[in-house]
């Protein structure tokens, strides 16, 4: 393999390395320039092995282009499962310094392993989580944690790279959500999401074949140093009839999912419309905030519920 040409280590920076340089490293802590630019792949024949292909990438002040495929060897499993780390290890030792493609060697459970984190002395550029099971030679599954970085921010393909960008103030787009590293309660810093959906779809089934049916979304998005927690849902009464009480309220089910709920928040109540099977009946919609449960109440000790009753339940809080 032909060795990784760097730019960035001891030695001086001539004006065309310079140009090169500038447009990339500061844009993001770790990144690579093209959809295909030290892309890991299994290896075509041999064991346990996965190529990085050749292309251009940074980290730390330092530009490496790889302008053939690098080998990564990982070590042979005896049983169960393993997920290795191949990375691009970066290694500031004088005189020169140097880049190489290598792997960090993980455990059964899918996370990004310790690794050498110390720029300027030895720093690990994750590019990849290889899933290794027993009695396979080639991968069983491969996490690719490649990022690229651009004027607008920076892109990743799975969550596990928010992981390693957890510089406050970045913004990284994956998939539909664009996360966003904030100072959080008591200044701790973490992850926001906005745009991030949460697709509900819940059917509440009580006795025999009687049931309520939620439809709808949850959708996160961010405001100032919060978030903005959006809920629209539509709540439709199924198949019989039903009377919802005044007093206890009737429970439907987890309305919210974990990730958007707000511990020691007042409950939300909400006047609520059913319309449709011919009348139109009020109640009120409770729903806790805390545990993300939601429930109805009655005008009254009787309230009636038709079939084919619909409301529809909106509201936003932050947190």
């Amino acid at each position: 393999m032909a060795p990784i040409i760097s730019v960035g280590y001891d030695g001086t920076v001539d004006e065309v390395q310079w140009a090169s340089l500038a447009p990339r490293v500061g844009r993001g802590r770790y990144g690579v320039v093209g959809p295909g630019d030290w892309k890991v792949t299994p290896h075509p024949s041999t064991a346990q092995a996965v190529n990085v292909a050749g292309g251009t990438g940074w980290g730390h002040g330092v530009l490496d282009s790889a302008t053939e495929i690098q080998t990564v060897q990982c070590d042979s499993i005896s049983s169960g499962t393993r997920w290795d780390m191949v990375t691009m290890r970066r290694d500031w030792t004088p005189p020169n310094g140097a880049t190489a493609a290598g792997r960090v060697t993980g455990s059964s459970t899918k996370q990004i392993p310790p690794r050498n984190a110390t720029p300027g002395v030895s720093d690990d550029q994750p590019l990849a989580l290889v899933q290794w099971t027993a009695g396979q030679t080639q991968p069983t599954q491969i996490i690719d944690l490649r990022t690229w970085a651009g004027p607008g921010g920076i892109i990743a393909k799975d969550e596990l790279a928010l992981t390693f960008l957890d510089d406050i103030a970045t913004k990284v787009s994956i998939s539909n959500t664009t996360w966003q590293r904030v100072l959080g309660q008591n200044d701790v810093p973490a992850w926001s999401p906005s745009g991030k959906e949460f697709p509900i779809a819940m059917t509440v089934v009580s006795a025999g074949r009687t049931f309520w049916t939620v439809t709808g979304s949850v959708t996160v998005a961010y405001e100032g140093p919060a978030e903005r927690v959006d809920v629209d849902v539509q709540i439709i009464r199924g198949y019989s009839n039903a009377t919802i009480p005044y007093d206890p309220a009737t429970e439907l089910g987890a309305l919210l999912p974990e990730d958007v709920r707000k511990t020691g928040a007042r409950a939300r109540i909400l006047n609520v419309r059913f319309t449709g099977a011919g009348s139109t009946v009020e109640c009120a919609a409770i729903v806790s905030v805390g545990s993300g449960a939601l429930s109805l109440r009655g005008e009254n000790a009787g309230t009636d519920i038709r079939v084919g009753h619909e409301a529809t339940l909106s509201f936003s809080y932050t947190r």
